[in-house]
């Protein structure tokens, strides 16, 4: 059948459902009134058998009872194929909604980022879920993804690192290593605190001395989900060829606090520079240190 008359036919029946729909609100009450007289009259015609009414007169009564009982039925059923049709035309709309939602998503690239991403929970266990709600919605980007146990640091070229940070800018508990030691040993090109710190000790962090050879970032609030949906959204625009400081513009101002439309509250440190992902061929060069 052709697409045109395949929609007039569903135009009618769209049409005559919604008529019944209307007539069904109707029948709705009058079902209601029989179901009170038949009720009614089957109860009347009880008392009357038992106070020694006649008996023609009782079954008058409880036939007229019944016939309202089968009536009842007979409505019943009309409101539930009315009810069972305007669920398909709801289905139906439903799934072209789908559809036209689905043929309106932007294509994603299926190319992958030639680079490791890692993920270090020096926190522990009560950081367990949100670390695999990071990984789960950021390490696709990525052809390689590490997520060892806690308290263990992958290396990696883009490093997520949930730690707490003392008073005087430490990684706790340890409170001997700052966050450039961790670039230094991992020779990351980026790390992000992932983990939520105050601004005094994210201060104290940028303050204390290391190799200043990667892009930091330090998170004041992540603000739930909005944090994997900002790093996924920055790391996408720099597989699309930006380097790290105009995507990060592109998606958040540079004040913590300040301007936020939603997403999460962090800090860019740009001490690597205009870092941005390689092609595939140049993610040796990336991962010695070269910068593209």
């Amino acid at each position: 059948m052709p697409e045109q008359e395949k929609s007039e036919d569903f135009k009618k029946y769209i049409e005559s459902t919604l008529a019944r729909a209307r007539l069904a609100k109707t029948i709705a009450k009058f079902q209601v009134a029989a179901i009170v007289i038949c009720f009614g009259s089957l109860a009347f015609a009880v008392w009357l058998k038992f106070s020694g009414g006649r008996s023609d007169a009782i079954m008058v009564i409880a036939g007229f009872g019944s016939c309202m009982g089968f009536l009842t039925y007979a409505l019943g059923k009309f409101i539930e194929k009315t009810q069972a049709r305007l669920g398909e035309i709801k289905r139906a709309f439903d799934e072209a909604d789908r559809r036209k939602s689905a043929s309106a998503m932007p294509v994603v690239s299926t190319v992958r980022i030639p680079l490791t991403i890692g993920f270090a929970n020096l926190i522990g266990e009560s950081m367990t879920s949100t670390v695999n709600d990071d990984v789960h919605a950021i390490s696709g980007l990525f052809q390689r993804s590490i997520a060892p146990p806690p308290h263990q640091i992958p290396r990696a070229e883009v490093l997520f690192v949930y730690a707490k940070l003392g008073e005087d800018g430490t990684i706790t508990p340890e409170g001997k290593s700052g966050i450039r030691q961790i670039v230094q040993m991992t020779n990351s090109a980026i790390v992000i605190v992932a983990a939520a710190n105050s601004a005094d000790s994210i201060q104290k962090a940028m303050e204390l001395p290391g190799p200043k050879t990667a892009n930091l970032v330090f998170t004041f609030d992540r603000n739930g989900q909005e944090f994997a949906k900002f790093f996924h959204a920055l790391f996408q625009k720099m597989c699309g060829g930006k380097e790290m400081l105009a995507a990060w513009v592109e998606l958040a101002p540079q004040i913590p606090g300040g301007g936020s439309t939603g997403g999460p509250q962090t800090l860019l440190v740009a001490e690597g520079g205009k870092i941005a992902f390689p092609s595939a061929a140049g993610s040796q060069a990336f991962a010695e240190g070269g910068r593209p």
